[in-house]
């Protein structure tokens, strides 16, 4: 706003990053020397809240996140030998020492104490629970928005709703979900259904999958907070198990008839036809015109509650009229594939574009350099629907 001035340090890869030079600099006097008289207040923050900051013009409400969600990380437990050292230099040791527990194949893992609260068994038939932090808001609407929306979008799993407290917090509850893979596609779905939380306005509140017996749990253990510790370990982190095939079910192969052969087309321009690497899923949007901003959030959302790690977004200029989104973090083609798949049948994620043209499509990393020499999209989707989709 017109009385307050932002200094932002940009590009810190992570969280990590974020707390660390934060971290560091907070503790060098000499930086703050010029503010002398002033007040000011420092934090880290995400690309995504910083948006939402500048958009409400207030960082006011942002502090009291900060201070719930980050103090613990910027306790006064710093070395006597960390004072001398940079930000920089510190970031760097990190990545070291992160690398390092990679090639040795071990995780440093913090003990919530949650998985001693919770049965750890988390297959089976799932809840999903909207959580709000306010005992008076009323939730009529909001239990109507999940009623219908779960009679347009879901209407196979016949799904129930109810509403329950647990302490300071209402919870409405989706019931019924068959199974974890059914109720994590519900889930990275209803996050990225902006609609379905406007009535909550600015109330805090928490979403997330659980079963049964674990419910029970929560709600007469009023342990809403601590759950949540519980879920982003056994859902969110969660391994997805592949079901072993039943070889006694298997039918005897039977030779397939024969079929005519045909000779494969060949494609002979400046794209690479060696794809098994790592991928890029790319929207290329119009540069003007279209809400970028709650384009990237919602993408952001859904990126959150996906299966697929460390999955990272940002914008590349194309040319003077458009821009390319560019998620990135996909191993291969096969994992490019996956989240192709999932993030083409949500809707909701493209209403900010409107009735703009966009394109979207997998293109490995290398080829994703070609392109932006090249400029010519209609050229790679020939060569996408030959390669990729066999066309």
């Amino acid at each position: 706003n017109d009385k307050t001035n932002m200094v932002v340090v940009r590009a810190l890869r992570n969280k990590d990053d974020g707390v660390i030079y934060h971290r560091a600099i907070i503790r060098r006097a000499p930086v703050f020397r010029a503010l002398s008289g002033i007040d000011y207040v420092n934090f880290a923050i995400s690309s995504t809240n910083y948006r939402e900051i500048l958009s409400e013009k207030s960082y006011a409400e942002y502090l009291r996140f900060f201070v719930k969600n980050y103090s613990r990380y910027i306790g006064p437990d710093f070395s006597d030998d960390e004072f001398d050292i940079s930000p920089e230099e510190l970031m760097a040791k990190a990545r070291e020492e992160e690398q390092m527990l990679r090639e040795r194949g071990q995780y440093r893992v913090v003990e919530t104490g949650a998985s001693d609260l919770f049965t750890a068994n988390v297959s089976g038939p799932q809840n999903f629970v909207l959580a709000v932090k306010d005992n008076r808001l009323s939730m009529k609407t909001t239990l109507a928005g999940f009623t219908q929306f779960n009679r347009n979008q879901f209407k196979g799993l016949n799904l129930g709703t109810q509403i329950k407290q647990a302490g300071e917090y209402q919870l409405i509850i989706v019931q019924q979900i068959p199974s974890i893979n059914e109720a994590m596609s519900y889930f990275r779905t209803v996050v990225t259904t902006r609609s379905l939380f406007e009535p909550l306005g600015q109330v805090t509140y928490r979403n997330f999958l659980i079963t049964d017996e674990n419910l029970e749990k929560m709600a007469d253990g009023n342990k809403v907070d601590e759950y949540i510790d519980f879920f982003r370990t056994y859902y969110i982190q969660r391994t997805p198990e592949q079901p072993t095939p039943d070889r006694s079910q298997q039918q005897p192969e039977q030779a397939e008839p024969a079929q005519e052969k045909t000779t494969p087309k060949t494609y002979s321009g400046p794209y690479s036809t060696q794809v098994e690497a790592p991928h890029y899923f790319v929207f290329v949007i119009p540069a003007q015109g279209v809400d970028k901003t709650e384009f990237t959030g919602g993408i952001e959302q859904y990126n959150a509650a996906s299966e697929e790690e460390q999955l990272q977004i940002r914008e590349v200029p194309v040319d003077e009229f458009r821009v390319a989104i560019v998620i990135s973090g996909l191993q291969d083609k096969e994992a490019a594939t996956r989240y192709s798949r999932t993030v083409v049948q949500n809707r909701d994620l493209y209403s900010p574009l409107g009735t703009a043209n966009y394109r979207n499509f997998l293109i490995s990393a290398d080829n994703f350099e070609v392109f932006l020499t090249e400029k010519n999209i209609n050229d790679y989707m020939d060569f996408y629907k030959l390669i990729y989709l066999g066309e």
